[in-house]
């Protein structure tokens, strides 16, 4: 995770220095961020050498996805490059206009919907075998629709969510070093902001699927935190048709397909679906996914209860409830306490209590409402 560091000259690297969020890899839910150190190509992608590449692939006699990144001036090269690989018996294109960190090519052409929709009508253009495009979660939700739908109406046969997050990791606080951190061509230090994935992006990328089946009819590809089979069944449940593995595998081996479809295997049996299919979309379908609040103190129809047996009566509730809603938690005679008409269901004390002494208790009619929409 932080190989740079290793090329780095001795006296700018304190010894035994520890990023605090290194703590986190290999620990549940399994690694919480992965950073992007690749080198940056300074040429766009070769005919050949994509050829030469999907027809090693090949030998392995699965499919064969093959993506393609080429600056947006480069439409010929856009071309050239689906064509080769197309040629060489790849089963579907992946287009890449979403890489937060190369300059001239993915995010910055992103964003744009008119040019990611020129790019994927020179693309289909050119080639029979599907065309998926890759977008980015972290572009702002209405102008990622705009691009999903330019991609839809230029001919796209999907479009799989999400690539990096452009981020930057850290500073080791003790030397004011940035994490991490190179050593460039001239031998000076440098910090890189590049690409984040793992858990840390899931959020955005379920938020996306979600947004993204309510907006479009193709099949959706769901890629970022999918770490085990749970967390494929939930993009899978909010709309994904597909999901794509890369940091997981990158940390843990292959094993993590084997073990991602055993799991599936064994939830549908226990769950009774009979195929993926069944999965598709479930929770969009039942629940109305994405909807904004209409203010920012919209009362929830449940109610915030307190289990007296297990409170101890620490107080962590308090300062939460004070900063996120309006101090409706008291502590008296070791229990906590919370006044309904202050409370703002914002969740903070369930979220603190170290004990799981709070939880919410849905009124019975919108119980009744859940039941006959899962019916």
């Amino acid at each position: 995770m932080w190989e740079g560091m290793q090329h780095a000259p001795h006296r700018a690297v304190p010894r035994g220095w520890v990023c605090r969020e290194t703590s986190y890899v290999d620990r549940p839910p399994g690694f919480w961020a992965y950073q992007n150190l690749c080198a940056v190509p300074s040429e766009p992608q070769d005919p050949v050498v994509v050829e030469s590449h999907v027809r090693e692939a090949k030998g392995a006699r699965i499919a064969v996805g093959v993506n393609v990144s080429v600056p947006f001036e480069n439409l010929e090269g856009w071309g050239k490059n689906s064509v080769a690989a197309e040629r060489a018996g790849a089963d579907f294109l992946e287009i890449n206009v979403s890489c937060p960190y190369i300059p001239g090519r993915g995010l910055e052409i992103g964003r744009d919907p008119e040019k990611v929709r020129t790019i994927v009508k020179a693309v289909k253009q050119r080639v029979r075998i599907p065309a998926m495009v890759k977008l980015n979660a972290g572009v702002f939700p209405e102008n990622l629709m705009a691009v999903a739908t330019a991609c839809e109406d230029a001919g796209a046969d999907g479009i799989s969510i999400s690539n990096t997050i452009y981020g930057f990791v850290g500073v080791d606080i003790e030397s004011g070093m940035p994490l991490p951190a190179y050593v460039d061509v001239e031998g000076e230090l440098r910090g890189v902001s590049t690409g984040l994935s793992g858990p840390a992006i899931k959020p955005l990328v379920l938020a996306s699927v979600a947004r993204l089946a309510q907006t479009v009819k193709v099949p959706i590809c769901a890629i970022g935190g999918i770490t085990d089979w749970q967390s494929a069944v939930e993009a899978i449940m909010l709309g994904a048709t597909m999901v794509q593995l890369c940091t997981a595998v990158m940390l843990y081996g292959y094993r993590v397909g084997r073990e991602l479809n055993r799991g599936l295997q064994e939830f549908m049996a226990r769950k009774g679906y009979k195929s993926l299919q069944d999965l598709v979309g479930i929770t969009n379908k039942r629940y109305s996914v994405g909807k904004v609040y209409t203010s920012s103190a919209e009362k929830q129809p449940r109610t915030m209860v307190v289990d007296e047996v297990l409170c101890d009566g620490c107080g962590r509730c308090v300062p939460a409830c004070e900063a996120s809603g309006d101090g409706a938690i008291k502590v008296t005679d070791g229990v906590a306490a919370i006044d309904q008409d202050l409370c703002l269901q914002c969740n903070s004390c369930m979220i603190v209590c170290p004990r799981q002494a709070i939880s919410s208790v849905w009124e019975p009619a919108v119980l009744r409402a859940t039941e006959l929409a899962q019916a």
